[in-house]
């Protein structure tokens, strides 16, 4: 039987944060601030108070969670705090 590796329980685990991600080239490097979608793929998905952005994974040069940030507009704040209370639900309800 087969039997798949358990790595995706790490991205699961690592997305569903914030994170500050670096991206681009030396010479014009990005750094955005969002909520992480989903990784490990050939693209990341960040949500960002601005709408979401699409990264791919060779561009980014360093990427580090931070805590929710206390100056998030209130109907981003809100669609996100929604977001975690419903999946939180869901997670609960699969067990």
């Amino acid at each position: 039987m087969f039997k798949p590796d358990p790595l995706y329980k790490l991205f699961e685990y690592a997305c569903d944060r914030f994170y500050t991600i670096e991206y681009g080239n030396d010479y014009q490097p990005r750094i955005i601030k969002g909520f992480l979608l989903n990784c490990g793929g050939p693209r990341y998905h960040i949500l960002t108070e601005h709408g979401l952005c699409v990264i791919k994974s060779k561009d980014i040069n360093t990427m580090f969670p931070i805590p929710m940030p206390k100056n998030l507009p209130d109907n981003f704040r809100k669609v996100i705090e929604t977001y975690l209370k419903e999946r939180q639900d869901f997670l609960t309800d699969q067990d």
